[in-house]
């Protein structure tokens, strides 16, 4: 009888072990994940701000097209999305992303620019049959494509 007791205690003990030792493994794995967060390299801020360029230089286009009326408004409006979401998708992968340095200045210029640059494109539809507004957005778009591009040069 004793004997049961002994094994009832011991595999008491091997389950409490078990258990700390999963708790002690997912401690260790939750601590990884954060640290593993690798900072943003100059090559990634490269792409984030020609993502920047590329996107002002088709949004200008694409007003050109519209103040030629070269395109229909139910083209510039789904093109415009378009734009938008890449926009967008470019700003989350940026968004929480860390950095270090002398890196940390151009990746607030790159968050910056995709902000405003997303801003832009939702006014574009609300002034495809406003003329002097789609003007106003154009020479936005356009500043921000010089600002992304000074900024990628100068990294």
């Amino acid at each position: 009888m004793h004997s049961g007791v002994t094994t009832l205690v011991t595999e008491t003990e091997i389950v409490k072990s078990t258990m700390q030792g999963r708790f002690f493994c997912v401690l260790i794995l939750v601590f990884v994940a954060g640290c593993n967060r690798r900072s943003v390299t100059a090559g990634e801020l490269s792409s984030a701000l020609r993502e920047i360029i590329s996107t002002s230089a088709e949004a200008e286009l694409l007003i050109d097209k519209v103040q030629r009326g070269q395109v229909t408004p139910t083209f510039a409006r789904s093109h415009n999305a378009y734009l938008l979401e890449e926009t967008k998708q470019s700003a989350r992968e940026m968004a929480d992303a860390p950095t270090t340095g002398n890196l940390r200045p151009v990746l607030e210029s790159c968050r910056r620019d995709q902000q405003l640059l997303d801003t832009a494109l939702q006014r574009i539809d609300s002034t495809l049959e406003n003329l002097p507004g789609l003007i106003a957005v154009k020479e936005q778009v356009r500043a921000i494509r010089t600002a992304a591009a000074n900024t990628r040069a100068a990294l």
